[in-house]
């Protein structure tokens, strides 16, 4: 696996100063204030952002500037615009503004020499060449003017001459993907980063979790670019950004939680919850120290008021907290951390500080329990003690046979007698599984990788 940082970059549309996006392309419609979703994105964790004004081509200039100074007064992460730089006149102006990087595309195709003035004065990093691209008789080929006009140059003999003039970075766009949410174009993202040394930046088609995945895994690239997921709430960077550390994918969580509102002591409180249950395990309080660790380890660590140094939960009991998952509140003044949670987590040996909470709420969870501990007892204890006992053969069977009467009832017209035989197969479910070393958790992540 590359171990290098990946990046997550929200895109910003712009259409006449405001804020849009398309499918294709096509159907442009208004999102939002451009300010709001920049400040908005930064805030939860992006590395950078990615403005394209789209109402300006190779024939018009950048329009409405305006917005570009508020952006640039309010974050403080990397901004990149494009759209109607057509000289290097062009791109001082934005430089001017406090922007970071300048993209080209449709002004590269028609002077391809105004990469290398670009570079020259402003160097390699601070210039992206954006080329949108679609499939034309099973040939990529680049378009300008909004993806309207093929350029007659294919895809990857334009990246390579685009790296030979100096660019930084490519941004590649599948036209035919763009806002349909239905996945990168994976394989022509291989063979470009196959092509090219420099940076390539996924966009178009984007729509759950995994398409992320298969743009940094299998097609290697080095950051992935997204608008109507992030746009719509469909996804959150940050919560996009632990499910790829997950994947064990390396992305910068640390951006996450650069603007989070300490108090004087400069604590936070941080609120545990499982992931799996959303059971409330207990409260701690971090400090930036114990941030930084738990998501460099994936375990969760407290600063101990009481010890006056960093406590990792678990690192004398073996209990500990494993991270799925962590956002800050609307005031950013407190944490919600989504943990694994390995053994009991209250000291009094409680799964929750709050112990009657899953016995009532998640009674699944709290008898998947109560049979863990009668699975230890012997054979005159109780009925599920004697199952224990009487092995896996005597289990597995007592399955079958609760399985066919749910059958029986299911056909018939007794709701309760149905409901009673369904209690029964869960339970012996719940032993089998036991039995086997699983447990519900288990089953669920396979749940959820089918989901996916």
């Amino acid at each position: 696996m590359d171990r290098e940082i990946k990046k997550v970059i929200p895109c910003i549309d712009i259409q006449s100063g405001k804020a849009v996006k398309g499918v294709s392309f096509e159907g442009i419609k208004e999102v939002g204030s451009i300010v709001d979703l920049a400040v908005k994105y930064a805030l939860s964790g992006a590395d950078e952002l990615i403005f394209l004004d789209i109402s300006a081509d190779a024939s018009s200039k950048v329009n409405n500037v305006n917005w570009i100074k508020e952006v640039v007064e309010r974050v403080d992460i990397p901004i990149t615009v494009g759209g109607g730089i057509q000289s290097l006149q062009d791109a001082t102006q934005l430089f001017d503004l406090g922007v970071s990087k300048v993209s080209i595309g449709s002004a590269a195709l028609v002077n391809p020499t105004l990469i290398q003035e670009l570079v020259t004065t402003y160097g390699s990093e601070a210039v992206v060449v954006s080329i949108d691209s679609k499939q034309i008789d099973n040939q990529w080929m680049v378009f300008s003017s909004g993806g309207q006009v093929n350029s007659g140059k294919e895809l990857f003999d334009w990246a390579k001459e685009v790296e030979s003039l100096g660019a930084g970075s490519l941004l590649f766009t599948s036209i035919a993907n763009d806002g349909a949410q239905k996945g990168y174009a994976i394989k022509a993202l291989a063979k470009l980063k196959s092509t090219v040394a420099i940076p390539v930046i996924a966009s178009g088609g984007a729509g759950n979790i995994e398409h992320f995945v298969e743009a940094l895994t299998l097609g290697k690239a080095d950051a992935v670019l997204a608008a109507s997921l992030f746009h719509y709430d469909k996804l959150g960077v940050e919560q996009l950004k632990f499910a790829l550390r997950n994947e064990g994918i390396v992305v910068n969580l640390e951006a996450c939680f650069t603007h989070l509102i300490w108090d004087k002591e400069g604590l936070l409180p941080a609120i545990i919850q499982d992931t799996e249950t959303d059971t409330v395990l207990m409260l701690g309080y971090m400090n930036k120290e114990s941030l930084s660790k738990t998501l460099a380890d994936g375990k969760v660590t407290f600063y101990s008021r009481s010890r006056n140094k960093l406590w990792t939960k678990g690192e004398e009991s073996g209990n500990f907290l494993n991270l799925v998952a962590m956002r800050a509140d609307c005031d950013r003044d407190a944490l919600l951390v989504k943990v694994n949670p390995v053994g009991p987590v209250c000291h009094l040996g409680s799964d929750s500080c709050w112990r009657e909470e899953n016995k009532n709420k998640h009674f699944l969870y709290y008898l998947e329990e109560v049979i863990k501990a009668r699975s230890k007892e012997s054979a005159d204890i109780s009925y599920t003690s004697a199952l224990f006992q009487a092995g896996k053969e005597k289990i597995a069977q007592k399955v079958g046979e609760e399985a066919v009467e749910l059958v029986i009832e299911a056909l018939g017209d007794d709701d309760q007698l149905f409901l009673n035989e369904a209690a029964d197969l869960m339970y012996h479910y719940l032993v089998l599984l036991q039995e086997r070393g699983f447990g519900l958790r288990d089953v669920i992540a396979i749940l959820k990788d089918r989901h996916k």
